[in-house]
């Protein structure tokens, strides 16, 4: 009988864990394992389970934020769900789900408990007691699982003087398969068409700059924003485009115009099968506060676009500064307009570090070698 996983997340709309999740579930299934995948909220993954036939489960009450009542009830729910489905291995995903998640499983007698922890959640601006009960939370998690796989070397670090977890965690970093890239006209039309205030640039011409993330605090998209308004009386054509949706689009709208910058900051909203469009931009830049590692930043990389980011988290493990990219400090706008007026300024050098950064990844962060090091612990 073939080996049994469940997956569990906690929302199936489509990010960087629900990218993982679904990459994950369809190589399992390729390679003879009997699959289903369990979440809290339907969204595009969810979608393309069902488009790909794999059995799906929805955890009742299941939500990000905590609410006892609720959180009762879905951690019932998937003991139901854990007692229909019998895996043999369940892998977690998340910090909420991760936490009921491992306990559910050590109650049902599951043998191999995987958690994959995409980010602390302790390093988000939050008040100290906050912080002090979402490690002891994450302590316990990484105790009653198996392994528990961070996706950096810098995660491993933050938490290597906790007790009792040494050995437990497994460091793997996020792998990318290729992609069949638009070409960068194809894609700045289907940009235009999505959004009509692109109309004011000359697509064949002007310089663009992209960033792809949720629009929430910890991406740092105010401080790029500002580095935009130091640049636009030199670069007046410069088009910066923000692909993504979050709790801060009202907000960074607003900014957006207070500023003057709506002729040069562009807020795309949800775009689907985003890496496509990754030629459209004559720079990539991701100006985090935080990054656990930075999935973007390898699909980025085989569109063959130059990277500027943050100096932060596991950036550092992807990008070389000066080598293939540059690194920045966080919060710094300045420092942002500085390094995107070395690239804009320096066509050679993008083409230097770009194609360096995309030999690394196609090397060191291909989807097989990801897949391959995951399944180890299966």
């Amino acid at each position: 009988m073939a080996t049994r996983i469940l997956y569990v997340i906690t929302k199936a709309n489509w990010g960087g864990a629900q990218r993982y999740v679904y990459d994950l579930a369809i190589g399992a299934r390729t390679n003879g394992y009997e699959v289903a995948v369990a979440y809290g909220s339907a969204g595009e993954l969810a979608d393309r389970l069902h488009t790909d036939n794999i059995e799906t489960f929805e955890i009742a009450g299941l939500a990000r934020d905590v609410h006892f009542g609720k959180d009762w009830t879905a951690f019932l729910s998937l003991l139901h769900i854990l007692g229909t489905f019998k895996p043999d291995v369940v892998h977690l995903n998340g910090s909420k789900v991760g936490g009921f998640g491992s306990f559910a499983a050590r109650y049902r007698g599951v043998r191999t408990i995987l958690f994959t922890a995409h980010a602390w959640a302790f390093n988000e601006d939050r008040l100290w007691y906050q912080k002090t009960l979402i490690k002891f939370f994450a302590w316990l998690t990484i105790v009653f699982s198996t392994h528990t796989i961070v996706v950096s070397n810098a995660m491993k670090k933050q938490i290597t003087q906790w007790p009792g977890v040494v050995k437990k965690i497994v460091v793997i970093p996020n792998g990318t398969r290729s992609y069949a890239f638009m070409d960068k006209l194809a894609a700045r039309q289907q940009f235009l068409e999505m959004q009509p205030a692109l109309s004011i640039s000359d697509i064949q011409r002007d310089l663009w700059i992209g960033t792809v993330a949720e629009l929430h605090p910890v991406k740092g998209l105010i401080y790029a924003i500002d580095a935009i308004g130091i640049l636009r009386e030199k670069y007046p054509t410069l088009r910066y485009v923000i692909v993504g949706e979050g709790e801060l689009h009202p907000a960074l709208a607003l900014h957006i115009q207070k500023n003057g910058l709506q002729d040069q900051v562009f807020l795309m909203g949800h775009v689907k099968e985003a890496p496509l469009y990754g030629k459209a931009y004559d720079i990539f830049l991701l100006p985090s506060l935080s990054e656990a590692f930075g999935l973007v930043l390898l699909e980025t990389a085989l569109a063959g676009v130059p990277v500027v980011a943050t100096n932060v988290g596991g950036i550092p493990e992807i990008i070389t500064d000066t080598q293939t990219g540059m690194l920045i400090p966080p919060k710094n706008p300045t420092a942002i307009a500085t390094a995107l007026t070395t690239f804009l300024e320096n066509e050679a050098l993008r083409e230097q570090y770009s194609t360096a950064l995309q030999q690394r990844v196609a090397t060191e962060f291909s989807h097989e070698r990801f897949i391959r090091a995951t399944f180890v612990y299966y």
